[in-house]
């Protein structure tokens, strides 16, 4: 099974009066495929037999190949029907994630609150207790998980300092705007989710959204903190390596 699955969704947007009779103009295949997770293939057509335009697939390799693309597919009602890798990549390679875990940990969130565990419009503070910040409790009381989730908890955001973007601790959680004011791209507070997450769900993070994601797709890889990778490229003298990790 693929480790790495990455679907284009095209939205069309139709206007017509309400005595317009519209015939779709993709047609909906109510026998849309997903494999099972007791094999290890994955059912593939052909662009060819799609009729698709195939005359720019080799432009368009070019021209992924020139952008340091690592893996490209694209999927009609569930099965393969372009699958390339490039600039050493393979179907079976290891992929750093990085940040796209984020939308990992979301994915996880919203499972958690369909099973009732959690609830984002709940306060930070009903899992991880008070004082998880700096803030005072009026100002602490307005974050809620969404707040995490969407990058507005209004925490101060110091993108230029590594230790400080990255940092959890209550003394690097502090006031900047009310929650819900202001965006950041904060990695320190969102990563409060994953903490949100464990306490919420009574189940280490990783392990809950290996139970949960992972392992009904057929995914697997390991787990390594931003310290870890910081620790690694200072021993190896790779800072500027360390860009391409954030």
């Amino acid at each position: 099974m693929k480790k790495y699955i990455f679907l284009f969704v095209v939205t069309l947007l139709i206007s017509c009066s309400s005595e317009t009779e519209v015939t779709p103009i993709i047609p909906i295949d109510e026998t849309a495929y997903f494999p099972s997770n007791n094999t290890t293939t994955w059912e593939t057509t052909t662009a060819t037999s799609l009729n698709w335009n195939t005359n720019n697939l080799d432009n368009l390799y070019d021209f992924l190949e020139e952008k340091n693309t690592k893996g490209f597919i694209i999927l009609k009602n569930g099965r393969i029907v372009v699958e390339k890798y490039f600039n050493g990549h393979s179907q079976t390679a290891t992929n750093p994630w990085y940040s796209a875990v984020k939308s990992l940990t979301a994915t996880a969130v919203g499972i958690a609150q369909e099973e009732n565990l959690l609830d984002i419009n709940s306060k930070t503070s009903d899992y991880l207790g008070n004082n998880w910040s700096s803030l005072t409790q009026e100002k602490e009381d307005l974050i809620t998980v969404e707040h995490h989730l969407t990058m507005t908890t209004g925490l101060v955001n110091n993108p230029n300092n590594l230790v400080a973007w990255t940092c959890t601790a209550p003394d690097c959680m502090n006031y900047n705007s009310d929650a819900g004011t202001t965006w950041a791209y904060h990695q320190g507070a969102f990563s409060q989710v994953q903490k949100i997450l464990s306490e919420a769900t009574g189940t280490d993070f990783k392990t809950y959204i290996k139970n949960n994601i992972l392992d009904k797709i057929g995914a697997s890889g390991n787990w390594s903190s931003v310290f870890d990778v910081i620790f690694f490229l200072a021993t190896q003298d790779l800072w500027q390596d360390l860009v391409y990790y954030l």
